[in-house]
């Protein structure tokens, strides 16, 4: 059989223990040299990564990959400290870093690991995020996307990078990161095993329309939730006296995350515009 081949940029969830890119496998890869590229056209004006840009220190300029390919990782909500370890892996290694988010913090680390970070904060729709994105791929860079936190914005631009680049032919995966909802398993401490759990957007939520009170309910709230709406739905559903929680994760080490315990009856809009987190028990239900 054909030895499977692994790519630099890409994990292959297929491929054995000893071809996949993890601990002294992921060192040995990344050493590894790479042939120069094809010449190509730069893909931006003063683009660094043109045919005719001198190397940098490193000499990533001459001898990046010649196959494009994307990773995505999530830094986790905590400013740094929620970092994995494949995450940081990919960050390190790649050719491009591609940071969105808002935290100053964590992008100023992530130049400290990468010479070749590029900011998408800029950019204002998920179009030209992704097509920025897939210019670096087509120019034969192994692009790692890092996100960071959560937001609607992200969800979107994940799901059509991973699908624009497989559908253009390039490997493309996600690391999966700390979300806010492990944040909030971890600091109610939550055990869901038995009772379950339903987790909406507030706008799909709404759109639904019939709450399940068997199990509990995670709303995501956002700047556009409409919030008037969310609580015309769930005061008759549950009742004033349900119990519910408002939270919002630490976003850094030296804070601690925000939890606020409640009945719906005593929550109103602008308590929601607080928080990004709305967690309700099942009715009837401890906790």
């Amino acid at each position: 059989m054909e030895e499977q081949q692994t790519h630099r940029g890409v994990r292959d969830a297929f491929a054995p223990p000893s071809q996949q890119p993890y601990g002294d496998t992921a060192a040995r890869i990344a050493k590894e040299p790479r042939p120069a590229p094809a010449p190509r056209a730069p893909l931006l004006e003063n683009d660094p990564f043109g045919e005719d840009a001198a190397p940098d220190d490193d000499g990533l300029a001459s001898t990046r990959a010649t196959t494009g390919s994307l990773v995505i990782v999530n830094t986790g909500v905590m400013a740094v400290n929620q970092v994995t370890v494949e995450a940081k892996h990919w960050i390190q290694h790649s050719d491009r870093v591609l940071f969105l988010g808002s935290d100053p913090v964590t992008e100023r680390w992530i130049q400290a690991l990468n010479n070749n970070v590029e900011s998408l904060n800029r950019l204002e729709t998920s179009d030209e995020i992704v097509e920025r994105t897939l210019d670096h791929m087509r120019g034969g860079l192994a692009v790692c996307l890092a996100f960071h936190e959560r937001s609607a914005l992200s969800t979107e631009v994940s799901r059509r990078a991973i699908e624009q680049s497989r559908a253009d032919g390039f490997a493309a995966a996600v690391v999966p990161g700390v979300s806010a909802l492990d944040c909030l398993f971890a600091d109610l401490g939550l055990g869901l095993s038995s009772g379950g759990c339903r987790i909406y957007g507030t706008e799909a939520f709404v759109e639904r329309g019939r709450p399940d009170l068997s199990s509990a309910l995670v709303l995501f709230l956002s700047d556009d939730s409409p919030l008037s709406e969310l609580l015309a739905l769930l005061r008759p559903s549950y009742g004033e006296e349900q119990r519910a929680v408002l939270y919002e994760p630490a976003r850094y080490a030296v804070l601690e995350p925000v939890v606020r315990r409640c009945t719906i009856g005593d929550i109103g809009e602008a308590d929601l515009a607080q928080f990004s987190i709305l967690y309700i028990p099942a009715k009837d239900a401890d906790g």
